[in-house]
């Protein structure tokens, strides 16, 4: 059996699982049962990830984590903090984003925000990063080589950020899930064509860290790239409110109004600067 054949399998599982966790857990969860539902498949990655390596025979070096951790953690963290704060800029200085003069800095709750942000950044990254550049990147590219494999796997990455079903259920049970996942996946294609700024981008984002995985040899760049990210979002969330009618609001998409037409254009820019020093660096040797 193919390794690309292998990834549709774990992904058929891990879905009808999530599925399943979903009905049960939504009693011991105080969340919506969309977001509920959005944790149970995160949870059924994680506990199918360790049978399906074994069934490829493949170890934690396969996924890409191998060398040192602590380091390329921090540094690629710091730069992916340095590399959305432009992005940050843009968006204050339009005013699209403004502070948001209700929030306590110095209380209690907004330092525990703080936390939370950094650690929902660092398990977000963790997470994806090992199921999307670590596992099918590198499922695929056994099988198909790594063009192939980046643009699938970033495709599957940026299409799972659009499963939202339209409404949410009235009777749950362990069915519930099933049902929900069915609404989703019917409406996967209209609800990310609806909103193509913000799929275009996360489709970049995650061409972008297929090509750090694959020059860095690792994966832990990526995943401090990627808790950056989130960590930033969020707390430029929490401490700034949207202006609708701002007329840059059309910089942002609307999957989580970040991002979208900026997003794309600053991560062509950087793809851009770093190729012309790829190519002026090819010239020098």
């Amino acid at each position: 059996m193919s390794s690309a054949l292998g990834v549709l399998i774990y992904l058929a599982a891990v879905g009808a699982l999530g599925c399943a966790l979903a009905g049960l857990l939504q009693g011991w969860i105080d969340a919506s049962f969309e977001r509920v539902l959005s944790r149970s498949v995160i949870l059924a990655a994680l506990l199918l990830l360790a049978p399906f390596l074994k069934w490829f025979g493949w170890s934690r070096a396969e996924l890409g984590f191998r060398g040192p951790k602590l380091r390329p953690l921090a540094l690629s963290w710091g730069l992916g903090a340095l590399l959305i704060a432009p992005m940050i800029a843009v968006f204050a200085l339009t005013g699209y984003r403004v502070i948001d003069d209700r929030v306590a800095y110095a209380a209690a709750p907004f330092l525990w925000g703080c936390l939370g942000a950094l650690g929902s950044g660092a398990l977000v990254g963790l997470i994806e990063e090992t199921v999307f550049r670590g596992f099918l990147l590198s499922a695929f590219k056994a099988a198909w080589g790594f063009v192939p494999a980046a643009v699938a796997s970033s495709a599957i990455y940026a299409a799972v950020h659009f499963l939202t079903a339209a409404t949410a259920p009235t009777v749950i049970d362990w069915t519930t899930g099933f049902a929900m996942a069915a609404r989703s996946l019917a409406g996967l294609s209209g609800a990310a064509l609806a909103d193509w700024p913000s799929l275009l981008s996360l489709l970049l984002l995650g061409l972008a860290l297929c090509l750090v995985r694959e020059r860095s040899g690792s994966l832990y760049a990526c995943i401090g790239l990627h808790a950056a990210f989130v960590t930033c979002i969020r707390l430029l969330k929490d401490v700034t409110v949207r202006d609708v009618v701002n007329p840059y609001a059309w910089l942002a998409g609307e999957y989580n109004h970040f991002v979208g037409h900026l997003a794309t254009t600053w991560l062509l820019l950087i793809g851009l600067i770093l190729y012309a020093a790829d190519r002026v660096s090819a010239r020098g040797r």
